[in-house]
């Protein structure tokens, strides 16, 4: 997992939840792996958990931390309550954290740069939306 924080933020924590899903969700797609979104902050991969994003804002300091909990080559617990599945076991082979990492971060940018409208990322969140 990884967490980043947005300082001086004025938008709500929902937002950064909403980047977050599209841009792992981005990336896993990228790899192959059938990811979607289960919202209203869980990826999801055949059904199983893949990752987790959770925010938090402080008025009082101005800033959101958003946690990122991407199941990379960890194995998944089995006895419990939600299937989860991790990158290592659906591609069969060991990816590097920091790569998966920086690819997600890149993607976020995307957005959080202005260089793609709210709109366009209420768009793609709704094509990534599972059933």
């Amino acid at each position: 997992w990884f967490s980043y924080i947005i300082k001086g933020s004025r938008r709500d924590p929902e937002f950064y939840v909403m980047v977050s899903s599209v841009a792992v969700c981005a990336v896993l797609r990228r790899m192959g792996i059938n990811a979607e979104i289960k919202k209203p902050n869980d990826i999801l991969a055949g059904g199983k958990k893949i990752c987790g994003i959770l925010a938090e804002h402080s008025a009082y300091d101005k800033k959101t931390v958003v946690g990122i909990g991407i199941n990379v080559n960890n194995p998944v617990p089995k006895n419990v309550n939600i299937p989860a599945v991790s990158i290592k076991k659906i591609l069969k082979k060991k990816i590097p954290p920091d790569k998966i990492i920086c690819t997600v971060l890149k993607e976020m940018e995307k957005y959080l740069s202005g260089a793609r409208t709210r709109g366009d990322l209420e768009k793609k969140y709704e094509c990534m939306v599972g059933e």
